[in-house]
Order: C-alpha cells, then sequence, then structure tokens
C-alpha cells in the first residue's frame, strides 16, 4: 500500500471557530484523507494538520463495485468444443 501526504496550516486563534474546523475536516474526509496529527504553534497563530490517503485514492463508497458474498460459490462455466 502506498500512501499520499498533504499538510495544511491554517491560522489559530482563541475562538477558533468548531463549525468551520468541522465542515473542513469533512471536506478531506470526503476526499479520502485521514488527518494523523495536528502541531499547534501558539507563537505563530498556527495550526499545521497533517493528514494521508491511500495512493490512488479509493473510489468513494458509493462508486464501489460490491464485494460478492462469500456464501455464493463461483460460478461454473461449461465450454464443449464444437467438432468441424
Amino acid at each position: 500500500m502506498t500512501w499520499q501526504y498533504h499538510i495544511e496550516t491554517v491560522p489559530y486563534h482563541t475562538h477558533f471557530q468548531k463549525s468551520e474546523a468541522t465542515r473542513s475536516l469533512n471536506n478531506f474526509g470526503e476526499e479520502g484523507w485521514e488527518l494523523v496529527t495536528a502541531h499547534l504553534k501558539e507563537e505563530a497563530g498556527t495550526l499545521t494538520l497533517f493528514f494521508k490517503r491511500q495512493h490512488p485514492p479509493s473510489p468513494p463508497v458509493s462508486k464501489r463495485i460490491p464485494e460478492p458474498s462469500r456464501k455464493t460459490p463461483p460460478a461454473i462455466v461449461s465450454v464443449k468444443k464444437s467438432r468441424q
């Protein structure tokens, strides 16, 4: 498995808007990004977020081909050769 990484630095202040942060993180999640860690630099007033995702990204859940049920045996196909 190969990983792709993304680093995002955003301004941080004491009245940080949780609703905006949640919306932003959900947007990254929809694109397949997973938050690995965050680093707060209070003196700089920034928050650095470190993300990773599979590379190439997996298709969205709604577009994935469903896996066959393990209870269903594999299809058996017989082919007859025709005589010429």
